[in-house]
């Protein structure tokens, strides 16, 4: 619920730039869910060393830290934290470069992604984090780094309050005062066990085959038997199937393609900024544009083929249709053409 004193129109998204905090609600109801995000400057004695770390809170921490139980409220190093860490290593002391480099929030989904390559200054030579959160209950969550020493094996920790159950396909932990689940999959599966450090539990995730992470979250009521959420990993995209929706960022170079998993809205991420791209199905292509963040949406059926392309090339039509083209048109070796065109049906004048 709304704490007192709280604004009917009190927004839903707030972010504090400079110490690169940003906070994000579903709605103001007592079952509302939470997310935090950080990334920012390390730069005082007793702050967490934990850039990058997120939290959900629905009912109870869901996603936490291993400060929660703690006695002295000192945990900060981080492996203590929702946090990847290369072998030993601790985060840099001291560093201001970390940051969240964009972010777009709208009433379906908030965007965040951050550059946390200063807060692991000589071991990686890149490091983004990306975090997208459907709303109201769901969040993917992808890391891309290259890692500068490969006997640093990267860990991505993910930290409960209760025990969670681990299977073949994912993990689900219910919170303490037992009025939430934390339902969650990852590209590859992990491990949980006692925080050495605190009463509460790690779940430990392996890189993919990518050399990165991408782990699929779900914030559930305590009613919720099964998670909706399930991997959606083909070659060029890195995602999962969140209930009726799609996220993935794409990971390929393109024109890229897949077979659509869900009928609802699909998401790709990872795209440039405020650019149209061709989206091509079953029955012709169009010209959609992403979203300043570089968020592109589309509204797709299961089973359908769907193939992605920089917006200045027009991909052949689907073999069982004829098309006549016209207008001033370029034929490249691999059967597509360039330049403006429209296409029409044969027999359609």
């Amino acid at each position: 619920m709304k704490p007192k004193g709280t604004p009917r129109d009190a927004p839903m998204f707030y972010s504090l730039p400079g110490l690169g905090i940003a906070s994000s609600r579903s709605g103001w109801d007592k079952d509302a869910v939470q997310l935090i995000f950080q990334a920012g400057i390390t730069t005082e004695s007793h702050q967490d060393r934990n850039q990058g770390a997120f939290l959900i809170y629905r009912n109870g921490w869901l996603a936490g830290c291993a400060k929660l139980g703690t006695k002295s409220g000192i945990a900060q190093e981080v492996d203590l934290h929702n946090c990847t860490q290369f072998g030993k290593q601790p985060q840099t002391w001291t560093q201001s470069g970390a940051r969240i480099s964009s972010q777009e929030d709208t009433p379906a989904y908030t965007f965040l992604l951050a550059d946390l390559t200063a807060a692991y200054a000589g071991q990686v030579g890149h490091y983004t984090r990306l975090l997208f959160y459907l709303k109201p209950s769901y969040l993917l969550v992808r890391d891309e780094f290259a890692n500068l020493n490969l006997a640093n094996e990267p860990v991505f920790r993910l930290h409960t309050t209760d025990q969670p159950v681990v299977d073949l396909t994912g993990f689900v932990s219910v919170n303490t005062a037992g009025k939430g689940k934390l339902f969650g999959t990852a590209a590859v599966n992990g491990h949980a066990s006692q925080d050495p450090n605190s009463s509460t539990w790690r779940l430990e995730f392996p890189s993919d085959t990518t050399g990165g992470y991408c782990v699929a979250l779900e914030a559930a009521p305590p009613t919720q038997g099964a998670r909706t959420v399930t991997m959606f990993v083909p070659p060029g995209f890195r995602g999962a199937v969140m209930g009726n929706n799609m996220v993935a960022v794409v990971t390929g170079d393109l024109p890229v393609a897949y077979k659509s998993p869900t009928t609802g809205t699909h998401y790709l991420l990872g795209l440039k900024p405020n650019t149209d791209y061709g989206v091509q199905g079953p029955s012709g292509s169009v010209i959609a544009r992403t979203s300043a963040a570089g968020v592109l949406q589309l509204a797709a059926q299961t089973g359908i083929d769907v193939k992605l392309f920089e917006s200045g090339v027009i991909p052949p039509p689907p073999l069982d249709t004829v098309y006549t083209i016209s207008g001033t048109v370029t034929k490249q070796p691999d059967g597509t053409f360039t330049g403006p065109v429209t296409l029409t049906k044969k027999g359609s004048g």
